[in-house]
């Protein structure tokens, strides 16, 4: 072995310990950028998510701002990313295409290209991925990475996409899939453009990583939607969702913005401690209300209960009724912390049901007062009076007067007055 030789393979394995080194910075450096997002603001922004929550709100702003500030973040974040593990993989181009199950659609969310290559002016246009690329929809579906280090030697099932690389001169391309929950949800990687290339297992390493952590960002994008899209069902709702936190007077943790049509409080003023929600329900309830939630908890293997509709004070001083369905939540001790339920005004329907029981009871109080006569009623064929439930005779008058309404007015018909007055004339008592 020459002397020659041997200097070239200290080089060769010395600039693989460097790029070694490298890798694991960028690693450690990209994780970092990332997992602070979702915290406070990461830096990665550089000031510049201007109007973002500030933190002097201490977290009245609902995490509205807030969330604007981490998806700013997050997108410099990747943007960063790529920039530099495009660099380190001496690529021409990297590049997130994000993939709309419910349109089929991909479209390009990020992408960074080198000094002297043209981005892609397609950015967030919509395309048919799976018409326009099927032979690549297919494989990056299917395996873990697509590696193609010259792209005009795809197969014959697969002229359409080279038909597409080549439009966009792409020679060699490196891509793996970014999925959430299982499913596809898009996928990242570089490509080259000036030359073929084959690409490094360092490559394809850090595109895993980084379709990683977006996957998991990605996750957490998809469950903040659904948070905010439940929030503002329930904020446009009659239902006030609540969190209290298990110490007296059950201080507020969280509340939904409605509150403020039920108690005439803002969410501001319950966060903040500045109304205590006990204060707020009728003193004649309160130790009602206690007694519940006391017994509820020391109740073993109880999670969740109904109170019995009790009253609350608002704000101006009216009294309206709520229902309140409550669920309990434990530390791992099985210690409660907290208290998450939902309150709805049923004033109306509280008051409608008290109307509808007191006419009820006006009616049966009438219905009592209605005397019927039927069945057999035991007569005599001779006198005509009849026996009451009790045994005794009553005559035929006394006997209706008391078992109906009847009133009765005594007169005498023809045929008695001609038996009882023979010699009468009849005439005097004729109605002509």
């Amino acid at each position: 072995m020459n002397k020659n030789t041997v200097s070239h393979e200290y080089e060769s394995a010395d600039q693989i310990l460097q790029r070694h080194s490298r890798f694991v910075n960028l690693v450690s450096k990209i994780s970092s950028d990332l997992v602070m997002i979702g915290g406070e603001c990461s830096g990665v922004c550089s000031g510049e998510c201007s109007g973002v929550c500030s933190g002097e709100c201490s977290g009245e702003c609902s995490g509205v701002l807030k969330s604007e500030c981490d998806n700013h973040c997050l997108d410099l974040a990747i943007t960063g990313a790529l920039s530099e593990i495009g660099e380190f993989a001496g690529a021409d181009r990297a590049f997130v295409f994000r993939y709309d199950p419910r349109t089929a659609k991909t479209f390009i969310t990020h992408q960074w290209c080198c000094s002297d290559v043209e981005p892609r002016n397609e950015l967030f246009r919509e395309f048919s991925f799976d018409e326009q690329l099927p032979w690549f929809s297919d494989q990056i579906r299917v395996f873990d990475v697509v590696n193609l280090s010259d792209t005009a030697k795809l197969p014959s099932s697969a002229l359409s996409d080279k038909d597409h690389f080549n439009a966009q001169n792409i020679k060699s391309i490196l891509a793996v899939p970014i999925k959430s929950r299982g499913n596809f949800t898009g996928f990242l990687g570089f490509d080259s453009i000036r030359k073929c290339r084959t690409w490094k297992k360092d490559d394809q390493s850090l595109l895993h990583f980084l379709s990683l952590t977006m996957s998991n960002h990605f996750e957490r994008e998809i469950a903040e939607k659904a948070l905010n899209e439940a929030v503002i069902i329930l904020n446009r709702s009659k239902a006030v969702a609540w969190t209290w936190k298990n110490q007296p007077g059950w201080p507020v943790e969280f509340v939904t913005e409605n509150v403020e049509r039920l108690f005439g409080y803002s969410a501001r003023d319950f966060i903040s401690g500045t109304v205590q929600y006990a204060n707020c329900i009728h003193k004649d309830d309160l130790e009602r209300v206690f007694n519940e939630v006391s017994d509820f908890s020391n109740t073993t293997g109880t999670m969740e209960f109904n109170h019995s509709p009790y009253r609350i004070v608002t704000k101006t001083g009216n009294i309206k009724i709520v229902s309140d369905w409550t669920f309990i939540e434990r530390d791992l001790n099985g210690n409660i912390t907290h208290y998450k339920g939902i309150i709805e005004d049923i004033t109306k329907r509280r008051r409608a049901e008290e109307a509808l029981q007191r006419e009820t009871r006006k009616l049966e109080k009438a219905l009592k007062k209605i005397k019927t006569l039927s069945g057999m009623l035991p007569i005599c064929s001779s006198c005509k009076k009849i026996r009451d439930d009790k045994g005794y005779w009553n005559q035929i008058e006394t006997y209706i007067r008391r078992h109906s309404e009847a009133e009765f007015s005594h007169s005498i018909c023809p045929e008695c007055i001609t038996k009882l007055y023979p010699d009468l004339d009849l005439e005097l008592f004729s109605d002509k």
